[in-house]
């Protein structure tokens, strides 16, 4: 565009470029989103209602012409929106910086860049929360116990009013209709009721209500074998029989709800009667079974007070009720067999007979959570879609940031940067503002989806579980978007390549003031067999070395090479293996384990080996008399001087053999007949062809070595075996 303008391109020209370009955008993306929303409705359609009978779905996935013409007026006027953001980017450019520059300086709109995908990631945030609260909800509803079983029951409706029946027949046609079920091939159970949200207020004798409370229950009456075919199991007593008819005993099943509320427990509801309405009643209806709560009236609704009693006992109510009764068939066969038997058999009673809601009672559950399954596949959907969208957006950014930065990062790779600090630059870049969306997004769920909570179920609106699980997909996700710029930033070739020398070794750490160096270009070998000696004052870096070469510091960089094996390029547990089977370390502080006895701890490094428990034992026993530390084996470390603390170490450390013994001070606690003692063993064993590096300040300690290095302020400064190497101060000049 600078170039434009240095041409004499006047700014309407500019402007009406980047409008066109804009607008071209949007149209396609219009077009493209119109051609492809049919689809993905019928596909959206499909999956809320995939059990719908005979594939037929309630709803059309055909679309609206007003719905079209909306969304592609809104995709026009967003396009012309976002075009104006290049407009202003080039209001005024300053052409003679532009043209100077093989890039144009662009911070303001990078800037923007960030900030819109930050909100990108702070809504898809948002979406995912929501989506995951509903999510939970749909799963807690699915899982929820109804408290009957609904695999095999089928489910339907029959009113004989409407084939013509008067209402004294009702009985009589419902009657039939439950033997010609009992009759058909497979079936298990059949059972009827009348509308189970039908309410009666109820009088107990004894029971005093509370000022203001509410006496009224749910009353359902139903057939004999209602229990069983529903499978609602009785915690007492006995449900109804053929028996319980008009004539017998008044009696009645009371729900775990409605015993404890009334009479405290299930037992003391056993026997007890109550009457139904209120006031001065009959309380002719007895107690004979409690049986365990059920959600009759939908999967969201509470468990109330219930009360069923025969229908067979109460002729004039069913008279007098209109609606029909719901029948309940549990059957072995499968459900569209099961369906067209149930049908035929109902129509062989009489054609006029209607079925209404014949269904299996998966499906009628189903259907009851139809609403949350809607939300929560829009939510996901729309979810995931944010989530790819700032996942693209925050690549862009990135990746166009990256290509500004290309001369920067062949600089710092040339001062010394290594391909991790260039990756650590472009994550960290991402990391600022993509974790700063996650941030507001969160908080922003957390504000929002307090309104939501009247549409949850089994879930809180600040669930710290989907918080944590969106907070961490979108980590993973930024993260992944960041990794693709930041691997081909890593590519860059530097202007300039520094070359080290192979097998030169540095360590470092970060500080406020910058990079701190505790080890600078060591370059050091070592033969099998021989018994080095590391010296220098405090601070030189002899421990570092040596946690380097115990392989217990892997936060250092160069090359490192035992037994022709590249450390180096090694994973954290390939290099935990090398150390168990070939090292042993003497630590300067002991590092006993407290709850281990001596013995136990002089055995822990071989419970690491395979190696047979009593092979183990044998070498434990040695160990103990070699050391002399025998009547000590059951003493816990709080019980041993620090002289014989250290001396339990050094055992533990060579009990193994190890090829490779590193030892950081190894008889700085020690008596002086004790350490003469160890390094005795030392030598024995070095004889023998275990390597030795020792760190020491003990002149005498270091005579029984072969070779000695001398170390200062993280550079060796001097080694016995190499004469020629030149001290720290000739290397830096």
């Amino acid at each position: 565009m600078s170039v434009r303008y240095a041409m004499g391109a006047r700014p309407q020209l500019v402007f009406r470029q980047l409008l066109v370009e804009g607008l071209l955008l949007g149209l396609t993306a219009a077009v493209a989103g119109i051609l492809l929303a049919p689809q993905f409705s019928s596909v959206l359609a499909r999956i809320v209602w995939a059990d719908s009978p005979g594939g037929n779905l309630p709803v059309s996935s055909h679309l609206d012409l007003r719905i079209i013409a909306f969304n592609f007026g809104l995709a026009i006027l967003v396009s012309v929106l976002f075009s104006f953001a290049p407009m202003l980017q080039f209001w005024r450019p300053d052409l003679t910086t532009a043209l100077k520059q093989q890039v144009v300086s662009t911070g303001g709109s990078l800037h923007f860049r960030r900030i819109s995908v930050a909100f990108q990631i702070s809504l898809s945030i948002l979406l995912l929360v929501t989506a995951g609260l509903f999510i939970r909800t749909l799963h807690n509803l699915e899982s929820l116990d109804v408290g009957f079983a609904t695999d095999h029951l089928v489910t339907f409706e029959v009113d004989p009013t409407l084939a013509g029946y008067p209402p004294e027949k009702d009985a009589n046609v419902e009657t039939r209709i439950l033997q010609v079920m009992a009759a058909l091939p497979g079936v298990h159970a059949v059972a009827a009721t009348t509308d189970p949200e039908l309410k009666d207020d109820i009088t107990i004798p004894g029971y005093v209500p509370k000022e203001g409370e509410n006496m009224n229950v749910e009353h359902a009456r139903i057939s004999a074998g209602y229990f069983s075919a529903m499978q609602m199991p009785l915690v007492t007593g006995r449900e109804f029989t053929d028996q319980d008819r008009d004539g017998t005993e008044h009696v009645a099943v009371a729900n775990q709800s409605l015993a404890r509320r009334f009479f405290g427990d299930v037992d003391h509801a056993l026997g007890r009667n109550f009457g139904n309405g209120g006031g001065n009643v009959k309380t002719d209806l007895r107690i004979v079974g409690v049986v365990k709560d059920a959600r009759h009236a939908g999967v969201r609704q509470d468990i109330v007070p219930t009360v069923f009693t025969p229908y067979l006992q109460e002729l004039q109510f069913i008279a007098r009720h209109t609606g029909g009764m719901g029948f309940y068939v549990r059957t072995w066969q499968d459900p569209p067999s099961a369906e067209q038997a149930i049908r035929q058999a109902v129509l062989g009673i009489n054609s006029q007979l209607v079925l209404d809601g014949l269904r299996t009672m998966r499906e009628q559950v189903d259907g009851n959570l139809v609403a949350e399954r809607v939300i929560s596949l829009l939510a996901s959907a729309f979810g995931i879609l944010a989530v790819v969208m700032a996942a693209v957006g925050l690549y862009g950014v990135l990746a166009y940031s990256t290509a500004q930065r290309t001369r920067e990062i062949g600089v710092r790779m040339a001062l010394g940067a290594q391909r991790r600090h260039v990756l650590w630059l472009i994550l960290k870049e991402g990391a600022k503002f993509s974790l700063g969306g996650i941030g507001l997004g969160l908080a922003g769920a957390f504000v929002v989806t307090r309104w939501l909570a009247s549409e949850l179920y089994g879930v809180g609106p600040a669930d710290v579980l989907t918080y944590a699980g969106v907070a961490l997909v979108m980590t993973l996700v930024t993260m992944l978007a960041c990794y693709i710029p930041a691997r081909r930033a890593m590519s860059v070739d530097p202007l300039v390549a520094l070359r080290f020398e192979r097998g030169v070794l540095e360590r470092s750490y970060k500080t406020a003031a910058g990079q701190f160096f505790v080890l600078r270009r060591i370059n050091l070998e070592i033969q099998q067999g021989e018994f080095i000696t590391i010296m220098g004052p405090s601070g030189a870096g002899k421990s570092s070395l040596l946690n380097v070469l115990a392989l217990l510091d892997d936060a250092w960089d160069g090359e490192y090479w035992f037994r022709e094996e590249p450390v180096h390029q090694m994973k954290r547990k390939q290099r935990a293996d090398l150390a168990k089977r070939n090292i042993g370390m003497v630590f300067q502080s002991y590092h006993l384990l407290d709850d281990l006895t001596v013995r136990e701890n002089i055995d822990l490094p071989l419970s690491y080996k395979d190696i047979a428990n009593k092979q183990r034992q044998g070498m434990v026993a040695d160990t103990l008399d070699r050391f002399q530390i025998v009547a000590k084996k059951d003493l816990f470390p709080s019980q041993l001087s620090g002289g014989q603390q250290q001396l339990v170490g050094v055992a533990r450390a060579v009990i193994h053999k190890p090829a490779l013994l590193l030892a950081d001070e190894p008889t700085g606690n020690l008596h002086s007949s004790q350490a003469k003692e160890i390094m005795e063993l030392f030598r024995e064993l070095n004889q023998q062809g275990t390597t030795i590096v020792q760190v020491t300040h003990s002149e005498a300690n270091a005579a029984y070595g072969s070779r000695t290095i001398q170390m200062r302020d993280g550079w060796m400064m001097s080694d016995t075996a190499n004469p020629e190497l030149q001290p720290y101060e000739a290397v830096k000049q």
